[in-house]
């Protein structure tokens, strides 16, 4: 049965014009090829042009527009004090090359850090500090117990709380990819798991044990329910926590070997990175001492760690060859430690430009005693083409790249005087 022109109402007509399709009856045989069909009459071929423009250009959208992805942060990436914070930054940085990336982490000291920000994100949702005394009510309090990993004590559920909050505003189900740093982040995303990456960068249970290895039998004895509490905890969510996720990410091979003997067949590597450096053009003189720099945030347990046994077990060994001897310490750091070993180092603090910092000196130490992941200090020092003494521990994550350097290695511990030169 043909469609004709005595069978095609105003109404059929329009909707044929707007759509500028041919429309056929499902309960119709195909029309004659030799059959006209008249165009109804007053129709505005402008709208009609304009209407296919209108369509054409949202298809076009629909095909650039990137995916969405919700980047989550306890701690904000800029400035690029320590190296959480590089790998941050550089983690936000590549993924905003991808994806339209609302941020999501604690504000930003200083307005030069967040008009970076903003201006790398699609958005940014800052998370304030607030007093949580005044919360909704128990059940308000109920659901963000119920995110919070380990003991619900009063201090980790005011951290915690404005995380929730967030997460409730922005509605996280409408992001086609979510990445958490660390698993205490990811785990405020439980119901997301299968679309959200777990960066987990160092393995914290791998570096409390450690830690606990290397400590005196009063500290052990002091310290050891609470390290054996947070070893657990963080066992527990790094390594069978993780394996629900839709990925876990590590920045060494070393790490995922790891993870991988222990069952976590969902681990990537994603390395860490630093700037690349201008060539080296310092020349150390015949005449001067010998200058000597450790770069950190002495904040960070394994770098305070390895500070002080270098400055108290190999630093005197060190003067006894070269009284003139320099010793600075490049990062943040508190005031007791500088006014404890003020006649020992020289404590820098933090410097704005540190490739120009790192280039007025002739070796880098790096005497890392424990920790896992890869050592961001090494790679800036790298990058400054500076000569670098350091431990197996702080080697981690980076021996696949010193395999292809000229370098020494010794187990003994006296290679650290005996091997210095």
């Amino acid at each position: 049965m043909n469609l004709t022109r005595d069978r095609i109402s105003q109404k059929t007509g329009a909707a044929l014009a707007s759509l500028d399709a041919e429309v056929y009856s499902p309960n119709c045989d195909a029309p004659d090829p030799d059959t006209k069909i008249a165009a109804p009459r007053n129709i505005d071929h402008g709208k009609i042009d304009h209407g296919r423009r209108r369509i054409q250009h949202r298809r076009e959208a629909d095909f650039r527009r990137r995916p969405r992805m919700l980047f989550l942060t306890d701690v904000c990436p800029l400035p690029l004090d320590c190296g959480q914070r590089v790998r941050v930054s550089n983690l936000l940085a590549g993924c905003a090359q991808v994806f339209d990336v609302t941020l999501l982490c604690p504000a930003a000291a200083s307005a030069a850090d967040k008009e970076t920000l903003e201006g790398i994100c699609a958005d940014v949702q800052w998370i304030e500090a607030v007093d949580n005394r005044g919360a909704a009510g128990p059940r308000s309090l109920l659901s963000i117990a119920r995110a919070v990993p380990g003991v619900w004590r009063p201090k980790t559920l005011a951290r915690y709380a404005p995380f929730v909050r967030a997460l409730k505003r922005i509605d996280p189900s409408a992001f086609e990819l979510v990445w958490a740093e660390r698993p205490h982040i990811a785990r405020l995303c439980g119901s997301l798991r299968a679309q959200t990456i777990l960066d987990l960068d160092d393995l914290e249970h791998r570096r409390i044990q450690q830690a606990a290895r290397l400590t005196t039998l009063r500290s052990t004895w002091s310290k050891g329910p609470v390290g054996l509490y947070r070893y657990l905890l963080y066992r527990q969510l790094e390594l069978r926590s993780s394996r629900s996720f839709l990925a876990s990410v590590v920045c060494s091979a070393e790490d995922r070997v790891y993870l991988r003997d222990q069952g976590c067949e969902n681990v990537i590597v994603v390395p860490n990175s630093t700037a690349t450096i201008a060539a080296r053009s310092y020349q150390h003189r015949a005449d001067g001492p010998l200058r000597l720099v450790f770069l950190g945030n002495i904040s960070h347990p394994p770098n305070r760690d390895g500070l002080i046994y270098f400055i108290e077990k190999i630093l005197p060994l060190l003067r006894k060859g070269d009284p003139q001897l320099r010793f600075d310490v490049i990062g943040a750091c508190d005031a007791t430690l500088s006014a404890r070993y003020a006649t020992q180092a020289e404590f820098r603090g933090f410097v704005p430009e540190l490739a120009s910092a790192l280039s007025q000196y002739d070796v880098f130490v790096a005497p890392i005693r424990y920790g896992s992941g890869t050592r961001v200090k090494l790679l800036d020092a790298m990058a400054s083409q500076i000569p670098i003494v350091t431990t197996r521990a702080g080697a981690e994550g980076c021996r696949s790249c010193m395999e292809r350097m000229h370098c020494l290695r010794r187990r003994r511990r006296i290679s650290w005087k005996t091997y210095w030169r």
